[in-house]
């Protein structure tokens, strides 16, 4: 709608020029819109000039420059905040909000598009693993239980009847109206950057600390692309550490050659 009402629904496509097009980001700035939403204007108006052309009823496309992504900092749940979002929540009677809190964190799964969908038969006790078939991209994949989400995988399925019904009973809805509850008592109401989503980013970011390979953080968290896994490997200053061990080593050797 922005793009109709700047461009007008009867203008001639040929009339859509690289400096009209910046005349409609000047006024996308002015109305004070971020960079991302005018990027996805810019991308729906591409692709209506993509289209126009192969069906040619434009000569050209004209050039098209998007506004760089801007980086964001990923929120992260400390391990102060986990344990008193716990103990609230325990301390609630929230066992099932507390049990999902913790398989999010210690699994690294979306939340709804894997979290609530895990079933019963997807877990293998024996082998210590729950299979992830509901992910973003398309693409299964395995996950190993630490002790903590063992035991409530555990505490999960004793309760849970039927093996294809849903570890957990708890809706998107739900989950979220408890995550809003918890996080007021935790006076961090004004904090919207703390959402359920947190959990994936902050298991994450553990596991990129703990100088870990990015190709395994990858498949543990089911990213697509190893760009994704990347965007957390500044994180991994433990590899900075071994690139000084790997020099003083190399000079050791030389002078011990040269004795």
């Amino acid at each position: 709608h922005t793009c109709e009402r700047f461009f007008g629904a009867k203008r001639p496509l040929d009339e859509i020029d690289e400096d009209l097009i910046d005349e409609f980001k000047e006024h996308c700035k002015e109305n004070q819109l971020s960079n991302s939403t005018i990027n996805r204007k810019l991308s729906a108006l591409s692709k209506c000039l993509t289209q126009a052309v192969r069906k040619r009823k434009l000569d050209n496309k004209p050039y098209i420059e998007f506004y760089k992504k801007a980086k964001s900092r990923k929120r992260i749940m400390s391990e102060s905040e986990e344990k008193l979002f716990i103990d609230i929540a325990n301390h609630w009677s929230l066992h099932e909000v507390t049990d999902f809190f913790i398989y999010l964190l210690q699994s690294g799964v979306r939340p709804w598009k894997e979290g609530v969908l895990t079933r019963k038969s997807d877990v293998d006790l024996k082998n210590n693993t729950i299979y992830i078939w509901q992910s973003k991209q398309g693409t299964e994949r395995t996950i190993f239980m630490t002790k903590q989400l063992r035991e409530v995988i555990i505490r999960r399925m004793k309760v849970t009847v039927k093996s294809s019904d849903p570890l957990f009973n708890t809706t998107k809805g739900s989950f979220i109206e408890y995550w809003h509850k918890i996080k007021g008592a935790m006076d961090l109401s004004a904090d919207k950057t703390l959402v359920p989503y947190t959990l994936r980013h902050t298991c994450c970011t553990r596991l990129a600390k703990a100088n870990l390979s990015l190709l395994k953080i990858k498949d543990w968290m089911g990213h697509k692309s190893i760009l994704t896994t990347m965007e957390y490997a500044h994180l991994n200053t433990q590899s900075l550490i071994d690139c000084v061990n790997a020099l003083e080593k190399n000079r050791l050797d030389i002078e011990v050659s040269s004795i």
